[in-house]
């Protein structure tokens, strides 16, 4: 299909290009296919619940990215996708898997059962009863907030599943998995979260603008070989451009390459968030197997 054959093709034209007239009209038709798209899947609940027409309901999260209306959202469909977050929260089985789910804050407190009010603007609160919902749900958790002029953002980690709270958008992600890091500050939030949650020592090196390593060691006298850390360089090396190990006395040392969002590479190389999540879940199965 044409569409898979030069996806990669155009999206590099929409990162580029600057012909307003062609902009303007590459959004009129794509929403005009989607609205029909969109009429089409929810004239059939069955299929809207069951087997939505936009895959994983992919669609309803770019409208709730673009900030669009509420009411001009298919409640039917929205209604489906805070059905699954629902289940999926409470351990329940779920027709689909919330993979980069999004909703509206009001509509996660709500889930949750937070009687507190987001009109009133009063975070600290919110998260605290945010984070004491899920805890209790999903057992032991880890979280950041950062917060500056341009950007405010709530993370936490339960059971290996990233929960990103936009406070400037107020927009929640459940299963953060699929995002291009943004900033240096994000990378590093996101990186002390999985240190904490897989209990990893890791160092980060900056080298240079936009070039880092993580470093972190593993004990080594007990191994008759280095086989394994081969094997495993091989593995993380699928999600890091460049990885090596050195040993010194009874340490294995490893370094970890990962471009941040200051490299000049940015654009053909971003990092998003599963894939720094499979560099520490490999991490983890080497620290256990050599323990």
């Amino acid at each position: 299909m044409l569409s898979k054959k030069y996806s990669k093709e155009f999206n590099e034209y929409l990162e580029k290009f600057n012909e307003l007239g062609s902009i303007d009209y590459v959004s009129r038709e794509f929403l005009g296919l989607m609205r029909q798209k969109c009429y089409n899947c929810n004239k059939s609940r069955v299929e809207c619940a069951f087997q939505p027409h936009c895959e994983n309901r992919k669609y309803m999260n770019v409208m709730i990215e673009m900030k669009v209306n509420l009411n001009d959202i298919p409640a039917f469909c929205y209604s489906q996708q805070l059905r699954n977050i629902k289940d999926f929260l409470d351990g329940k089985a779920h027709l689909i898997e919330p993979i980069d789910y999004k909703l509206f804050l009001s509509d996660f407190i709500e889930l949750l059962s937070i009687k507190l009010k987001i009109e009133s603007k009063n975070y600290e609160k919110l998260l605290n009863e945010i984070t004491t919902k899920i805890k209790n749900m999903k057992g032991k958790i880890y979280k950041i907030h950062r917060k500056g002029e341009k950007f405010n953002y709530f993370m936490l980690i339960a059971g290996g599943i990233i929960y990103y709270i936009d406070l400037m958008k107020e927009v929640v992600t459940v299963n953060l998995q699929n995002k291009a890091i943004e900033t240096e500050n994000e990378l590093k939030d996101i990186i002390k979260l999985y240190c904490q949650y897989f209990n990893i020592d890791v160092e980060i090196i900056e080298e240079m603008a936009g070039w880092w390593y993580l470093k972190t060691t593993f004990p080594s006298k007990k191994l008759k070989s280095d086989k394994i850390f081969y094997d495993y360089k091989e593995k993380i090396q699928e999600f890091s451009n460049f990885i090596n190990f050195f040993q010194e006395d009874a340490i294995v040392y490893f370094l970890i390459d990962i471009k941040t969002p200051l490299s000049q590479n940015w654009k053909h190389s971003r990092l998003t968030v599963i894939k720094l999540g499979e560099i520490f879940k490999s991490l983890n199965e080497l620290s256990k197997k050599i323990a």
